[in-house]
């Protein structure tokens, strides 16, 4: 199954993006209020009897969205909290600075890096609380903690970007060691875990290169080199492991994304540079869903961008949004970057300059079955 190709729109509001240009410092406030209110008037119409959906009904929808989080306030209010707001008052929010990567266990629990704070956030839905990862040692702490990961026994994979080191923490958030990959890296901008081949992948944006590890931290083999031609990289921003074993990069300078096989042989790529709605033009992360479509964040023009595992442009999500004026905004972002789809086929997306992080749904049949749509849907 693979999404509809029926394009995502809020009425009359033109969802094409003009292409970024710099701007003296009053035109781009003028310019984004002015959007702003433009996604205000028109975000409204995506309700379906309080859901969310793209597109919306009387179309199929194949994303709803589920909510958004900045803080604890944003969960439902535990025991303790009760009581705390009772004797003391509400809690202090635990808000972030500039969050870059995110990673869900699918079992409750999220998973999100923020270098701005030095710190990586866990937001346990189960037990409706956000802690921070505890220090590491007395001698090693995150300075730069970039990009997340995780395998499937839970351990839990964190790129320090300053420090060239991807420290280990296990499924019970206990940290059990670090990966020293300094003598083989430049640049980190993110990693993933190749889970059936049980390799580390780290996507070096200072060569410029995709690095492949096992799990206990020995190189094994990389591919890629600066260029444009095929297999080659402008600056890899992001990468992603489908359930076909295919390494799927965002190669964010050659506005494109290319899939590789598991060796790093090119396979296929798609994407290009421009204002389309199906274009990018700054790419900031890639993920992937249970029939392998493929989600890209756009950090330029504000969106998430749906295609199918052969690239074909499916849907279009969101735009420039600032929650400033504490609307909801649902599907209103500014400057997303990190994107991850779980086992449950959820969808987890860094909203970082409104410092917060957006959940979404991949509709599949067996979902709507569970979650059905009132209105009468078009076949």
């Amino acid at each position: 199954m693979v999404i509809s190709e029926t394009l995502f729109t809020w009425d009359n509001c033109d969802y094409r993006f003009k292409p970024y240009k710099p701007v003296n410092r009053l035109l781009k406030i003028s310019a984004f209020l002015l959007i702003a209110a433009l996604f205000c008037g028109c975000a409204e119409t995506t309700v379906s009897r309080g859901r969310y959906f793209w597109p919306p009904p009387p179309e199929r929808p194949r994303l709803e969205w589920i909510g958004a989080y900045s803080s604890q306030l944003d969960l439902p209010m535990t025991t303790k909290r009760k009581m705390k707001w009772v004797l003391v008052g509400e809690d202090s929010p635990i808000t972030f600075a500039s969050p870059m990567d995110i990673k869900s266990d699918g079992n409750g629990r999220v998973f999100v890096s923020d270098p701005g704070k030095s710190s990586v956030f866990i937001y346990d839905m189960k037990q409706n609380e956000v802690r921070i990862l505890p220090r590491q040692s007395d001698e090693i702490r995150f300075h730069q903690p970039i990009s997340v990961a995780l395998d499937d026994e839970g351990k839990l994979y964190i790129a320090d970007s300053w420090l060239k080191i991807v420290l280990v923490y296990d499924s019970r958030e206990e940290f059990r060691g670090i990966i020293n990959i300094k003598g083989h890296v430049k640049k980190i901008s993110a990693i993933a875990v190749d889970r059936a081949r049980k390799r580390l992948l780290v996507a070096d944006i200072g060569e410029h290169k995709i690095k492949v590890f096992n799990l206990s931290g020995e190189f094994q083999f990389e591919f890629g080199g600066q260029g444009e031609g095929d297999g080659e990289f402008s600056y890899p921003m992001a990468l992603a492991v489908n359930l076909a074993g295919e390494v799927v990069v965002a190669d964010s300078m050659n506005a494109r994304v290319q899939i590789f096989d598991g060796n790093g042989l090119f396979l296929r790529k798609f994407g290009s540079r421009g204002s389309g709605v199906g274009d990018f033009q700054l790419i900031k992360g890639v993920a992937t869903d249970s029939d392998n479509n493929i989600y890209v964040t756009d950090g330029r023009t504000h969106r998430v961008l749906v295609f199918s595992a052969t690239g074909e442009f499916l849907l279009p999500v969101g735009g420039l949004y600032s929650i400033a004026s504490r609307k909801l905004a649902p599907g209103g972002f500014v400057l997303p970057q990190g994107i991850d789809v779980d086992r449950n086929d959820t969808i987890y997306v860094v909203d970082q300059m409104n410092k917060r992080f957006q959940v979404f749904q991949y509709l599949t049949e067996k979902y709507l079955g569970e979650h059905p749509v009132q209105e009468k849907l078009r076949p």
